[in-house]
């Protein structure tokens, strides 16, 4: 078969490159829909020669490019991601959504609060990983801290004010923020900002804590390296190896309680989120189990 692969640029092109690396009976071609010219004449151009399209993001808005792919009768299967579950409810219930998307594509997930969701709209999407990872060497933490990540323009939907709300409960632990520079209120004293890095993962190796608390969040990929790096995430959501949390004075709690065991050298490897990772996110099985469900459904 011959697969077109969509959608958010940087995790559709990532996936057609694994996938082509690991079959060996099927085709994947990645298309820019999103930003590029060029990828939107070749998928017009190529469509046709498909015999299913994936996409790395979901609507029930108009889009040309899902109409044109259930017009020539291609299967379409949409991977629902975070955000886009959030505009699919709204275009739901407001009676704005396109029906053909809603009942002719096949709905995926990673997340099962996402799956949750969907469903409270009548979707039901099947739960099916695509990312893998390998469990890292037992870390070996010289200082003790927390990181995270903050969205350029959307520190408020990325929890900022709960991080430096826990960052003054917790003055002797250093908090550090990936993805920005600076924010417009001051910061406490504790708070490192590193900007935006390619080296994230480095940072996240030094720290046993990583922190995660969005207003809404798909399958988190930084949780998941976390995990198996054997850190220990505090999430939004309730999911193996990590801790929940819901505001600053969870994350505080939990971050005093993780500095004391350091403190004592009895804080080790994430044990739970390690094996965890090796029985549901190795690479062998994660895309045997996509490429099957992909190409036989």
């Amino acid at each position: 078969m011959k697969i077109g692969i969509i959608g958010l640029p940087y995790y559709a092109l990532k996936l057609t490159r694994e996938l082509n690396a690991f079959s060996e009976k099927h085709r994947y071609v990645h298309f820019d829909t999103y930003y590029s010219r060029k990828g939107k004449l070749r998928f017009l151009l190529a469509v046709n020669s498909l015999d299913a399209v994936v996409s790395i993001n979901g609507s029930l808005l108009p889009s040309r490019v899902f109409s044109m792919v259930l017009k020539r009768g291609k299967k379409l299967i949409m991977n629902w991601s975070g955000t886009d579950v959030l505009h699919a409810i709204k275009a739901y219930n407001e009676g704005k959504y396109v029906r053909e998307y809603y009942e002719k594509a096949i709905h995926i997930c990673q997340a099962p609060w996402i799956r949750d969701e969907l469903a409270s709209i009548g979707i039901q999407a099947t739960l099916i990983h695509f990312q893998y990872f390998d469990v890292q060497t037992i870390p070996q933490w010289q200082e003790f801290g927390v990181v995270t990540r903050i969205g350029a323009s959307r520190e408020q939907f990325y929890g900022i004010d709960a991080v430096f709300e826990a960052a003054k409960k917790c003055p002797d632990v250093p908090v550090i923020i990936a993805g920005i520079d600076g924010y417009e209120k001051p910061a406490p004293a504790n708070v490192q900002y590193i900007g935006w890095t390619d080296r994230f993962a480095e940072w996240m190796k030094r720290f046993p804590v990583f922190l995660r608390l969005p207003e809404h969040d798909g399958l988190s990929t930084a949780v998941l390296e976390a995990l198996a790096m054997g850190a220990y995430p505090l999430y939004k959501y309730d999911f193996p190896g990590a801790i929940q949390v819901c505001d600053a004075e969870d994350i505080a709690d939990a971050l005093q309680q993780f500095k004391v065991r350091f403190d004592r050298n009895e804080l080790k490897p994430n044990e739970a989120g390690m094996d965890y990772i090796a029985g549901h996110h190795r690479k062998q099985e994660v895309l045997t189990a996509f490429e099957n469900f992909v190409t036989k459904n």
